[in-house]
């Protein structure tokens, strides 16, 4: 299980923004070590932001400025570290083979723009699909501001 602490900066109907305070998440994240999900994620993020969006709940009343604990839970971190790192993989590998399908008399230029082209669609399903969204649980109790 992994547990990070942050303030909710935007509630609405549909979604609820919370940064997250500096050095939370796992201890392998910390410091740097394990399975390095978190940078890929500071990168999907975009400018180093640690702010994420996730639905807002009608039985979760949150505030702004409130202080939460956002969990994943152990498998869920696992899964979500193997569809960060395959996905590209496969977007690559498939967008490759796909244009050299398509266009065997192109030459080396299919198979590098379909890569190029599958590495995006995967970057811009791993970066707006959502595939944390089912993953988390929002807690609340008496935490403090960070220091």
């Amino acid at each position: 299980m992994t547990l990070a602490t942050g303030t909710v900066t935007a509630v609405s109907a549909a979604s609820v923004t919370i940064e997250f305070d500096p050095h939370t998440g796992c201890s392998a994240c910390v410091t740097g070590a394990g399975c390095g999900l978190g940078p890929i994620l500071r990168l999907l993020a975009g400018n180093g932001s640690r702010t994420v969006h996730l639905p807002n709940r009608p039985e979760e009343t949150l505030r702004e400025g409130e202080r939460v604990q956002v969990v994943v839970r152990g498998r869920r971190v696992a899964a979500l570290a193997v569809v960060a790192y395959g996905l590209p993989v496969v977007g690559v590998m498939a967008g490759a083979g796909i244009a050299v399908t398509l266009w065997p008399e192109a030459g080396d230029v299919a198979p590098v723009a379909g890569a190029l082209t599958g590495a995006a669609l995967a970057w811009l399903w791993l970066r707006f699909g959502g595939i944390g969204r089912g993953a988390t649980q929002v807690l609340r109790s008496g935490i403090s501001s960070p220091s």
